[in-house]
Order: structure tokens, then sequence, then C-alpha cells
């Protein structure tokens, strides 16, 4: 989100505690509201006040931490089966791809048995690196062609 409003790479990345609303990133004419909302067990239950009117969903993964996979699919999915997300759009951030030992977008998509989703959502697995901010602009290239 920070390369997105400013177009710099970050100096250093760390997990978002709660929540940070980032109003009005535009990109390519099209404005958008950004949750950012902490991926720890304890403020996952938060998740659900930020769904509502929400066309596209986000879902950043340590590409790095294949041991955490199964727990990110699993929560992944609980929230595609949520009604207020019906009709929203999944990008997965295949995050941390400047560090060695990263997945793939191909393992990410196969770990997280996207293809189970068949023709009931539009999804995407791309490429990221916070730090660098690579692959973020392709996302919102995607998710303004997808919507």
């Amino acid at each position: 989100l920070y390369h997105l409003q400013t177009g710099k790479p970050l100096n250093y990345s760390q997990p978002t505690v709660v929540s940070n609303c980032v109003e009005d990133i535009v990109h390519k004419d099209k404005r958008f509201t950004v949750w950012d909302l902490g991926g720890q067990n304890v403020y996952r239950s938060l998740w659900q006040y930020h769904l509502a009117g929400s066309k596209g969903l986000l879902f950043v993964l340590d590409s790095t931490d294949r041991l955490r996979v199964p727990e990110a699919k699993k929560e992944l999915f609980n929230l595609l089966r949520e009604e207020r997300l019906r009709d929203a759009v999944l990008v997965v951030l295949a995050n941390k791809q400047d560090q060695p030992n990263s997945m793939s977008a191909q393992e990410v998509a196969e770990a997280l048995s996207l293809n189970q989703l068949g023709d009931q959502r539009r999804w995407y697995v791309q490429p990221t690196s916070a730090l660098c901010g690579e692959g973020v602009v392709e996302v919102m290239d995607w998710v303004i062609a997808n919507l």
C-alpha cells in the first residue's frame, strides 16, 4: 500500500497490527479504499467488519512460510464463503519474492487449491515484494481489468 501511495520502496516491512485504512488510492484514474487488515489469529475476528461493499479481496501470503500455508488456505476459504464477498475478485499476493526459497505463483495457487474455485470466482496470483514494491502495479491493473 505504501508503494501505491508514494511510488517508493519500503526500507523495512513489518506485519500489520490490527488494521489501517488507506483512503483514496488512485490507480489509472480509478479510486479505491483499501483496508490493510492484520492476519494474526487474534485479529481475524475483526475482518468481518470490513467486508461490506468489497469488490475485491487482496490476500497477502508470505510465500516463504510454507508451514503456514494450510492455515492461510483455511482462512482464505472461510473469507470466500462470506456472502458479502460473493462477487469479489480475488488476488493472492505471493509476497517476499525477493527472498530465497519463495514459492512461485503456480506453487501458491496449487498450495491454496485455487483451482477448486472453478468458474465461481475470478482469481489471480501475483508474485510481489512489499520491500521492493514489485508486482503491486500489476495487481491493481488486474483488479481494474476484472471488476
